[in-house]
């Protein structure tokens, strides 16, 4: 990871196991900071990379819709990544959709990141779709693959995150096509298209109409062969009269039309006859289907309503509407819906608003417009001025100001009492800043879909998924278009397939658009028809004919309407991501037959059907097979363990059989796209469980114990939503669980060979009885027993009930040599149980203590040196020497100085015995054989006045002092150390005897009976501190050697053993 081609502050290597590596961490060859810093701090982590690290190793993913946990913890960067902004750390999948559409990808984590991929036959990668959200929304296409890369954005690490997909309704995408303006007539005269205005499509989609007249591309949506109006046009608003093959342009009050539009060349415009006209300037002009009335809504002033007559028009009336800023039309001409900034009375602005949208009933015959029902408010806004609408379903209105965008569903023309919104300053990457006048807006037809246009912005939203897509300030679009800045709209133009929109502006002539997604792919070919309805093996018809045979209709009348069947036929997907696809051998000509499904899934019945004359598609509802069964009597039957899928719809419920040999303990959880509910039911379908919110992303989770027989699980959609679901089903049966506790012994410091009791007890810890078994008896060296230990005994142990015990014991005899010793026992595990590596007990220590000498009546110090034990003795001022084991060496014995006649502490150190005198505060010095050393004597310090213990380092020498609780420092040729001295712990207020072990320093407590830890700076080490055995109450000396520490006992005459640290063995 070093050198000048260096991109990232990570590598990664394959490590072979059981090889040892360096890693070495610092500035890169050259690296100015090398010479700039004299030091720098920072962290290094290691760890396991993922195993689709890479793309190579993508791990493959199936079905319409999952999840899938993850994570990209020391995942790695490959070169570069950083440089196209998608973060680092990255993973990788791949991935084949089992049916072509739109899917979603979302990812969770920290900062995450998400970019899909398309691989081509070479394996290579072409980017389709990236968003710095962790979430991407692309078309997958049959028999492709993509390649979906997740990674972590800016400084934050890797981790844990959970990719999941799914179908989506289509997104509302733009992709920019071109800007037309100063094009060329086919003269090679210039088209000058500054100030464009009003624009219009003609009902072929071959043409556009505005200050120029241009041939379309319906496939691509250029603009071709422009041709120049010889007259302005700026300002005018612009209508399409089709029926008449006129085109109709009104400037406040001036009038115009144009005919021969079959021929751009031969177009001729003329005035138009306007009877009574008011003259006010309109912002849209609007015709009803059957071209008798024409509406110009006003601004400010209100709709002005005109009689087409002839080949002019006559003022009827203006429909007063004050403030109004614009006005729409339903398709099929019933209702006209206005948008105005209303008056502000006391309820109005006590909402805080005053925008208004009304609903109008056009009268057919006199044309006149008439309040239908009340208004309403639109989200607290006070500048409420674009409406679009395409279909008698839905109304779309957009906000001036921020571009706030609200779909309102229309119910019989009427407007339901609240709209769903989508605002700009939900984007991310949007300034806050942004005001932009969006004045334009186009309804996408047949979605829930628009277009918004504004300075410099063209938006598409998708309202009911809340999705936008932004193309602003010359940013490129999702295709890699980048978009002029093309100023102000000044006039809007949706092609009648709906396919493509034009936005005319002041300075940069008509910039086009293409519509991807929501509204312009093809749909359901099939519409639904209410009147007819299927079920299993029988349909019906306009509620007159009920039969479970075929059915003929010919001409026949409902509610005025003559209904002819030409064809029709059955189809199947197996849920909802599925297309339909034919049920073989259910075609028929002239009728419709029913049909009994074979599998689950849901059915449809299709015609082809003349209404009324005109042929059109059709589609019963939809028969749902359920693909689990609907009670416990029907409930589908399931393994131990399995995973089985399953689809509800809404309203839905699926029962699954579950079949139990023996107890255990049932576990049932549900993973997938849905909210469901799940309970656990017992044979007879009575409650027993239920959850709805299991924890790690589980649908819900559902643990139990239960006894063998039969259960069921319910699972239930709570939001009445259709998706997939997997069940997952695991069971463990009960097991037995022994366990040896309760270890004791009657006598923890026996004589050597004395007799004492060894008492276990044996439990069961499992949910089942157990079968009869042996216990085992062990003596150990160490604090843990096993079955490699010193076997003693054994005891038969019969059946033990489920959380039962059963006690058990055993005479032994205490070893010879003196030592510190662990007694357990280990019961053999029997057939089924759950555990067999806690088996054995915990370990109780017995210390067989080392007897003194009869004369060695009053110790009050002990060494260890060259293998042996010297006992001091206050009595005799004496040194006594025993070997390890406990015997007597006489000749190693020796006397003391007679000066030295009030010893309290003795320590070998530097080939030669120290010995601390309680009475002249000195050190007395000894050879290894006891001879005299006066040389190296040395006085204490005045306030070590009262030394207790001595015990010695490579290079210093450590005397605590009983009665300021201190430890003083010396080197070892007797000068003071006086800034390494240290007061010792506020409970070792009784010291009576240290030594060194291990790199501390341990200093025994004459009261509580303790041996207190520290390091030899001081600091108090509780982590190896440990008690004395109750019979060892009144230690006076202590030494460590070959592992096991040594006490002497003043009131016992005996020499204790503690193993180790003492902790872990203490008797």
């Amino acid at each position: 990871s070093t050198g000048p081609d260096v991109t990232s502050r990570e590598f990664s290597f394959p490590a072979v196991e059981g090889e040892r590596y360096w890693v070495s961490v610092g500035w890169p060859a050259g690296d100015y900071g090398a010479y700039a810093w004299p030091s720098a701090s920072g962290r290094l982590f290691r760890g396991l990379t993922p195993r689709n690290d890479g793309v190579d190793g993508a791990i493959a993913l199936g079905s319409t819709r999952g999840l899938t946990a993850a994570s990209n913890a020391y995942a790695t960067t490959a070169p570069g990544e950083l440089g196209e902004q998608l973060g680092h750390s990255t993973v990788w999948w791949t991935y084949e959709a089992p049916t072509p559409g739109w899917y979603e990808f979302h990812t969770t984590g920290t900062q995450p990141a998400l970019a899909v991929f398309e691989v081509d036959a070479t394996g290579s990668l072409r980017e389709i779709s990236r968003n710095r959200d962790g979430r991407v929304v692309f078309l997958a296409e049959a028999g492709k693959q993509y390649a979906i890369r997740a990674s972590t954005l800016d400084g934050t690490y890797g981790g844990s995150l959970g990719l999941y997909w799914r179908p989506v309704d289509a997104p509302a995408w733009l992709r920019y096509v071109g800007s037309f303006a100063d094009a060329e007539d086919p003269q090679g005269d210039a088209v000058q298209l500054i100030d464009a205005g009003s624009l219009v499509i003609d009902a072929e989609d071959s043409r556009l109409y505005g200050l120029a007249v241009f041939g379309r591309n319906a496939d691509t949506g250029a603009l071709t062969d422009g041709t120049s109006l010889d007259e302005d046009l700026s300002g005018s608003v612009l209508l399409l009269d089709t029926a008449r093959e006129r085109l109709i342009a009104d400037r406040c009050g001036t009038w115009r039309v144009y005919t021969g539009l079959d021929d751009a060349d031969g177009i001729e415009g003329d005035d138009l006859t306007v009877e009574g006209d008011p003259a006010n300037c309109g912002r849209r002009l609007l015709l009803e289907p059957e071209g008798a009335f024409l509406y110009r809504v006003a601004p400010g002033q209100g709709i002005d309503v005109f009689a087409v007559e002839g080949g002019g028009l006559r003022y009827l009336q203006t429909t007063q509407l004050a403030d109004i800023r614009d006005a729409v039309m339903a398709p099929g001409g019933d209702f006209v819906y206005a948008a105005r900034l209303g008056s502000c009375d006391r309820l109005d602005c006590r909402l805080g608003s005053t925008s208004q949208l009304r609903t109008l009933r056009r009268d057919r015959e006199s044309g006149s417009l008439a309040l239908q029902d009340r208004y309403w408010y639109f989200s607290a806004a006070d500048d409420m001025d674009s409406l679009s609408i395409h279909d008698d379903e839905r109304l779309f209105v957009t906000r001036r100001a921020s571009g706030l965008t609200a779909m309102y569903e229309l119910a019989s023309g009427v407007l339901t009492p609240s709209g769903t919104s989508v605002s700009l300053l939900s984007v991310p990457d949007v300034s806050t800043q942004l005001a932009r006048p969006f004045e334009f807006s186009s309804a996408r037809p047949g979605s829930a879909a628009v277009d918004v246009f504004g300075t410099d912005v063209a938006v598409g939203f998708e309202v009911l998924q809340g999705e936008v897509d932004l193309l602003a300030n010359g940013r490129t679009d999702r295709f890699g278009n980048r978009l002029p800045l093309f100023g102000a709209p000044n006039g809007l133009a949706a092609s009648p397939d709906g396919r493509h929109v034009y936005v005319s502006t002041y300075q940069h002539g008509v910039v086009a658009f293409e519509r991807v997604g929501a509204g312009v792919e093809h749909g359901d070919p099939y519409a639904r028809l209410g009147i007819l309805e299927v079920s299993s093996g029988t349909v019906s018809f306009a509620g007159e004919m009920d039969s479970d045979g075929c059915v003929a209709v010919d001409d026949l009348e409902h509610d005025g309407v003559a209904y002819t069947v030409r064809s029709s036929k059955w189809q199947w997907r197996p849920n909802a991501d599925w297309p339909w696809t034919d049920v073989a051998g259910t075609a028929k000509t002239g009728e419709f037959c029913p049909h009994t499904p074979a599998e689950p899934g849901h059915y449809r019945l299709v015609v082809e059907m003349d209404v009324d004359g005109t042929t059109t598609q059709y589609a019963s509802n939809v028969l749902v097979e359920d693909d689990h069964g609907d009670s416990i009597d029907d409930a589908t039957a399931v393994g131990v363990p399995s995973v089985t899928g399953g689809w509800l719809d809404p309203d839905d419920e699926d029962y699954f059989r579950i079949e139990l040999e023996v107890a255990g303990q049932l576990t049932v959880h549900s993973e997938g796209w849905i909210d469901a509910e799940g309970r656990l039911l017992d044979e007879d379908g009575d409650f027993i469980a239920s959850d709805s919110d299991g924890a790690a992303d589980y649908n819900f989770r559902i643990a139990r114990d239960m006894d063998a027989g039969t259960h069921f699980v319910r699972v239930h959609e709570w939001a009445s939503r259709a998706g997939a679901y997997t069940l997952h089903v695991d069971f463990e049966a009960h097991m037995s669980d022994l366990v040896v506790e309760a270890v004791s012994v009657s006598d923890a410091s026996p004589d050597p060979g004395a007799s004492f009791t060894l008492s276990a007890t044996v439990r069961n810890d499992g949910k089942a009885d157990s079968t009869a078994t042996t216990l085992r008896y062990y003596r150990s060296t160490d604090g843990s027993i096993s079955v490699d230990d010193a076997e003693l005994g054994t005891d038969e142990v019969g059946a033990v009930m489920a959380a039962e015990k059963s006690e058990h014991s055993v005479d032994v005899t205490a070893p010879e040599e003196p030592g510190t010793y662990y007694y357990g026992a280990c019961v053999d595990a029997v057939d089924g149980e759950s555990d067999t590596t806690n088996n054995c007990s915990g370990a109780a220590a017995v210390s067989v203590a080392m007897a003194l000498d009869e004369s060695n009546g009053n110790p009050t110090g002990v060494a260890h040196a060259n293998d042996m034990l010297f006992v001091l003795d206050d009595s005799d001022d004496k040194v006594y020497a025993y070997t390890t084991s406990g015997g007597r060496d006489a000749d190693a014995d020796f006397d003391l100085d007679d000066a030295n006649g009030s010893p309290s502490g003795i320590v070998f150190a530097n080939d030669r015995f120290l010995v601390v005198d309680s009475l002249d505060d000195k050190v007395y010095a000894y050879g290894r054989s006891g001879e005299r050393d006066a040389s190296s004597d040395f006085d204490l310090a005045s306030a070590n006045g009262a030394p207790r213990g001595i015990a010695a380092t490579d290079d210093t020498i450590h005397v605590v002092d009983y009665w300021d609780e201190k430890v003083y420092v010396y080197r070892t040729t007797g000068e003071r150390v006086a800034s390494s001295d240290f007061d010792l712990a506020a409970p070792n207020s009784h010291p009576a005897g240290m030594t060194h072990a291990d790199g501390a320093l341990y200093v025994l407590d004459s009261i509580d009976d303790s041996a207190y830890a520290y390091a030899t700076s001081g600091e108090r080490d509780v982590d190896n501190e440990f008690d004395l055995k109750a019979s060892n109450s009144s230690p006076t000396g202590m030494a460590h050697g070959n592992g096991s520490f040594f006490v002497v006992d003043s009131t016992a005459d005996q020499l204790f053993v503690y193993s180790g640290g003492g902790a872990t063995g203490g008797p």
